[in-house]
């Protein structure tokens, strides 16, 4: 069970993590579907689309209600959960939208699909559009509910209140960007957390909570901050693609152009005298072995590594590892080149409608806790582990990457997220046009609990990653074998 699906669960509101499944078997559903994303109803309109201003979270947390089901029924043998796989091949070939789902009908005609007799999706709902701010008294959690409908009749027969506490990296995979913490010789340096050190130095779920709620008013997307010691950028056919700033209330947003055909390179660098861990995200996966994952539950093995001074280096696609039967990396590697493609064929799509494509997010973290004072145990977790187009496989080349004894994954150093649209919707979003389901959208609803009020001042264990290849100069692939 991963830390997202217990992060979920384990903290509802009037509801223990089993009454979803027990739910199930008190209505004598023999065979429930699981919707794959995280349904948003609008308050002001009524409007119910994907939650895009979660980011990849909202394909994440449904991921999660999904395990938690299929465990549930593995241990009771009282239900069965439809295969996620088949949920999003019945979707798409009926090109069903969020809408579809208040639709009796169509319920019924997911279920004749899949032969379910229950549909379960997880709801969120989005009170208010951008602002300038978020409330001091918002609270530092999601509330999300899950529903139930029986497809004879399409009625909602049961709904659940579940809480998903907010932390550092989930802000981050959902989009955010900053810059907390900095290296100064041997000493790290607070920059981006409201607390004294080392109190702004501690690991695990329940400081990364406490900071989520102590993010310090005005900071700025590392972009802009001629200081920030490391870079990701994305080139195409050797030219960079220079990213263009789109305010939305107090946040400034990057959008980088690239248009359905073209292959991309991302480009990592490391100007540091320290070692650094990237997570690097395309489309809310894992540029190793294309997992989707919040960075809470990401293997250190599946980060890259940029030593001091790294010089810029390239990645060219998704990297796929092969492993033995005792996980360690075999010899021989591959990757797909990354290419933009319509928003139906992406990797990353899964059903049609949803709206989780579009961002490249890099994460940076310091290679362990060497030289970095820990704060007195006095934050201990709950009972809890660690918790328009899009991206698509173009052409596959053999690569080898070597795997080298090291160091975990230590704690975050900054969040570094572009939005890649094509030409015609990047001109659309500076004008303040095109489609409203798009999280850029000036009309696009953001959740509360990311808002920030007017009336406030200015504002894992595991293998070790795969290293870069050494050189300098311009951009280096890994090192690659033909």
């Amino acid at each position: 069970m991963n830390a997202t699906l217990v992060l979920l669960l384990a903290t509802t509101l009037g509801a223990q993590p089993g009454d979803v499944a027990q739910g199930l078997v008190e209505k004598g559903y023999k065979r429930v579907a699981v919707i794959p994303v995280v349904l948003a109803s609008h308050s002001r309109s009524g409007e119910q689309t994907t939650a895009a201003s979660l980011g990849p979270r909202g394909k994440s947390l449904a991921n999660a209600l999904y395990d938690q089901l299929r465990a549930s029924s593995q241990s009771s043998g009282k239900f069965a959960v439809v295969e996620q796989g088949s949920m999003l091949r019945a979707m798409k070939a009926r090109g069903l939208t969020p809408d579809d789902l208040q639709d009796p009908m169509k319920v019924r005609q997911l279920a004749r699909d899949t032969g379910a007799d229950s549909v379960v999706a997880l709801k969120y709902e989005v009170p208010s559009i951008f602002a300038p701010s978020r409330p001091a008294q918002d609270p530092d959690h999601l509330v999300l509910v899950s529903e139930t409908r029986d497809t004879v009749d399409g009625v909602v027969t049961q709904e659940v209140k579940l809480q998903d506490d907010l932390t550092i990296s989930k802000a981050a995979y959902q989009g955010e960007s900053w810059e907390l913490r900095r290296w100064d010789g041997n000493r790290l340096e607070n920059l981006g957390i409201d607390l004294p050190d080392p109190q702004s130095f501690g690991m695990g779920p329940a400081w990364e909570k406490h900071y989520y709620t102590h993010l310090r008013s005005g900071l700025v997307h590392p972009y802009f901050d001629s200081g920030f010691p490391y870079a990701m950028s994305v080139e195409v056919n050797g030219q960079k693609r220079t990213p263009t700033p789109l305010q939305r209330g107090d946040k400034t947003f990057l959008l980088v152009e690239l248009n359905q055909g073209e292959q991309y390179q991302i480009i990592l660098e490391n100007r540091s005298q320290k070692p650094v861990y990237c997570a690097l995200y395309v489309d809310g996966a894992s540029s190793i072995d294309r997992l989707v994952a919040e960075p809470a539950d990401l293997e250190t093995r599946r980060h890259w590594y940029l030593p001091p001074n790294s010089g810029r280096r390239a990645i060219g696609g998704w990297y796929t590892i092969p492993r033995n039967a005792n996980g360690q990396p075999l010899a021989q590697q591959f990757y797909d080149h990354f290419t933009i493609v319509s928003r139906d064929e992406s990797l990353q799509q899964g059903a049609s409608f949803e709206q989780n494509v579009g961002m490249i997010t890099a994460l940076f973290y310091t290679q362990g806790m060497e030289g970095i004072q820990q704060p007195p145990p006095s934050m201990t977790p709950r009972a809890l582990p660690a918790s328009i187009g899009g991206t698509a496989a173009g052409g596959r080349m053999d690569a080898s990457l070597e795997f080298s004894a090291g160091i975990n994954r230590g704690i975050m150093l900054a969040a570094y997220t572009v939005h890649y649209r094509s030409g015609d919707e990047v001109a659309q979003l500076i004008r303040g046009e095109g489609s409203r389901s798009d999280p850029l959208h000036p009309d696009y609803y953001q959740p509360a609990s990311l808002e920030r009020d007017p009336s406030e001042s200015a504002p894992g264990g595991g293998p070790t990653p795969p290293p870069m290849a050494g050189g300098s100069g311009g951009a280096e692939e890994y090192e690659l074998e033909p």
